[in-house]
Protein backbone atom coordinates (compact mmCIF):
# COMPACT_ATOMS: atom_id res chain seq x y z
CA UNK A 1 0.00 0.00 0.00
CA UNK A 2 2.60 2.53 0.86
CA UNK A 3 4.38 1.81 -2.54
CA UNK A 4 1.78 2.58 -4.57
CA UNK A 5 1.22 5.57 -2.23
CA UNK A 6 4.97 6.81 -3.06
CA UNK A 7 4.16 5.92 -6.66
CA UNK A 8 1.21 8.16 -7.34
CA UNK A 9 3.12 10.47 -5.39
CA UNK A 10 6.00 10.46 -7.58
CA UNK A 11 3.89 10.54 -10.60
CA UNK A 12 2.20 14.18 -9.01
CA UNK A 13 5.18 15.69 -8.56
CA UNK A 14 7.06 14.83 -11.73
CA UNK A 15 3.43 16.12 -13.82
CA UNK A 16 3.73 19.25 -12.04
CA UNK A 17 7.14 19.85 -13.42
CA UNK A 18 7.67 23.14 -15.29
CA UNK A 19 7.19 22.98 -18.93
CA UNK A 20 10.24 23.87 -21.47
CA UNK A 21 10.20 26.58 -23.57
CA UNK A 22 8.67 25.43 -27.16
CA UNK A 23 10.85 26.14 -30.46
CA UNK A 24 9.83 28.90 -32.03
CA UNK A 25 9.73 26.62 -35.34
CA UNK A 26 7.77 23.93 -33.76
CA UNK A 27 4.34 23.82 -34.25
CA UNK A 28 1.92 24.36 -31.96
CA UNK A 29 -0.68 21.75 -30.80
CA UNK A 30 -4.39 22.23 -31.41
CA UNK A 31 -7.09 20.94 -29.66
CA UNK A 32 -9.56 18.21 -30.79
CA UNK A 33 -12.02 19.05 -33.27
CA UNK A 34 -15.29 17.56 -34.87
CA UNK A 35 -15.86 20.12 -37.67
CA UNK A 36 -14.25 21.26 -40.33
CA UNK A 37 -13.94 24.88 -39.30
CA UNK A 38 -12.32 23.99 -36.65
CA UNK A 39 -14.66 24.74 -33.56
CA UNK A 40 -15.53 22.04 -31.24
CA UNK A 41 -19.11 20.27 -30.95
CA UNK A 42 -20.51 20.63 -27.57
CA UNK A 43 -21.13 16.66 -26.23
CA UNK A 44 -25.33 16.34 -26.79
CA UNK A 45 -26.94 14.95 -23.37
CA UNK A 46 -29.73 12.50 -24.13
CA UNK A 47 -32.84 13.72 -22.08
CA UNK A 48 -34.43 10.45 -19.58
CA UNK A 49 -37.82 9.81 -20.39
CA UNK A 50 -39.43 11.76 -17.46
CA UNK A 51 -37.16 15.25 -18.84
CA UNK A 52 -38.28 14.87 -22.24
CA UNK A 53 -41.69 14.30 -21.14
CA UNK A 54 -41.61 17.82 -19.19
CA UNK A 55 -40.25 19.47 -21.51
CA UNK A 56 -42.94 18.50 -24.10
CA UNK A 57 -45.28 19.34 -21.73
CA UNK A 58 -44.05 22.81 -20.62
CA UNK A 59 -43.54 23.93 -24.54
CA UNK A 60 -47.46 23.19 -24.79
CA UNK A 61 -48.30 25.75 -21.80
CA UNK A 62 -49.58 28.90 -23.43
CA UNK A 63 -52.38 30.49 -25.29
CA UNK A 64 -52.98 29.50 -28.97
CA UNK A 65 -55.91 31.40 -31.18
CA UNK A 66 -57.98 28.94 -33.96
CA UNK A 67 -56.95 29.42 -37.20
CA UNK A 68 -60.27 28.79 -38.80
CA UNK A 69 -62.93 28.74 -35.65
CA UNK A 70 -61.48 32.19 -33.97
CA UNK A 71 -61.87 30.48 -30.88
CA UNK A 72 -58.75 30.68 -27.71
CA UNK A 73 -57.48 28.17 -25.79
CA UNK A 74 -54.99 28.56 -22.48
CA UNK A 75 -52.99 25.73 -21.48
CA UNK A 76 -52.18 26.62 -18.15
CA UNK A 77 -49.46 24.52 -16.22
CA UNK A 78 -51.18 23.40 -13.45
CA UNK A 79 -53.15 21.42 -16.28
CA UNK A 80 -55.99 23.43 -16.91
CA UNK A 81 -57.56 24.06 -19.70
CA UNK A 82 -59.52 27.49 -20.58
CA UNK A 83 -61.45 27.92 -23.58
CA UNK A 84 -62.73 31.49 -24.77
CA UNK A 85 -64.85 32.52 -27.66
CA UNK A 86 -65.19 36.32 -28.51
CA UNK A 87 -63.13 36.80 -25.20
CA UNK A 88 -65.74 35.36 -23.28
CA UNK A 89 -64.51 32.04 -21.13
CA UNK A 90 -66.97 29.41 -22.16
CA UNK A 91 -65.64 26.49 -20.89
CA UNK A 92 -63.25 24.65 -18.52
CA UNK A 93 -61.51 21.56 -18.27
CA UNK A 94 -58.15 19.72 -18.39
CA UNK A 95 -55.05 18.82 -20.17
CA UNK A 96 -51.88 16.27 -20.16
CA UNK A 97 -49.63 14.69 -22.40
CA UNK A 98 -49.97 11.34 -23.71
CA UNK A 99 -47.73 9.65 -26.13
CA UNK A 100 -46.74 13.46 -27.40
CA UNK A 101 -50.29 13.96 -28.11
CA UNK A 102 -52.14 16.41 -26.23
CA UNK A 103 -55.16 14.75 -24.23
CA UNK A 104 -58.35 17.06 -23.70
CA UNK A 105 -60.89 16.33 -21.23
CA UNK A 106 -63.99 19.20 -21.08
CA UNK A 107 -66.86 18.08 -19.18
CA UNK A 108 -67.80 14.71 -21.18
CA UNK A 109 -66.11 15.69 -24.05
CA UNK A 110 -62.19 14.11 -25.16
CA UNK A 111 -60.27 14.63 -27.25
CA UNK A 112 -56.68 14.79 -28.55
CA UNK A 113 -54.57 17.66 -30.25
CA UNK A 114 -51.02 17.11 -32.34
CA UNK A 115 -48.62 18.91 -31.46
CA UNK A 116 -46.75 20.53 -34.53
CA UNK A 117 -43.16 21.42 -35.65
CA UNK A 118 -43.70 24.93 -35.66
CA UNK A 119 -45.37 25.05 -32.26
CA UNK A 120 -48.83 24.82 -33.26
CA UNK A 121 -52.10 22.50 -32.04
CA UNK A 122 -54.29 20.38 -34.41
CA UNK A 123 -57.06 18.62 -33.17
CA UNK A 124 -56.80 15.12 -34.70
CA UNK A 125 -59.12 12.68 -32.84
CA UNK A 126 -62.06 12.25 -30.38
CA UNK A 127 -63.10 9.84 -28.07
CA UNK A 128 -66.89 8.18 -28.60
CA UNK A 129 -68.06 5.72 -26.64
CA UNK A 130 -65.11 4.95 -25.39
CA UNK A 131 -63.37 4.46 -29.00
CA UNK A 132 -60.67 7.03 -30.38
CA UNK A 133 -62.08 8.01 -33.86
CA UNK A 134 -59.54 10.13 -35.79
CA UNK A 135 -60.99 13.38 -37.35
CA UNK A 136 -60.95 13.39 -41.24
CA UNK A 137 -58.19 16.00 -42.67
CA UNK A 138 -60.61 18.08 -43.81
CA UNK A 139 -62.53 18.44 -40.23
CA UNK A 140 -59.38 19.22 -38.79
CA UNK A 141 -58.59 22.06 -37.03
CA UNK A 142 -55.43 24.13 -36.25
CA UNK A 143 -54.57 26.79 -33.00
CA UNK A 144 -51.72 28.91 -33.65
CA UNK A 145 -49.72 29.87 -30.37
CA UNK A 146 -49.75 33.46 -30.03
CA UNK A 147 -48.27 33.20 -26.24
Amino acid sequence: MRILALMILGLLVVGCGKQEQADANESTPTTNTNKADGTTEKPVKELTPEQKQKALRDSAVGTYEGKDVGDTIVFLDNGVLEAYEDGEKEEEGKWKIINKEIYLEIDDEHGFLKINKDGSLTAIARIRDGERKDISKENQYTFKKIK
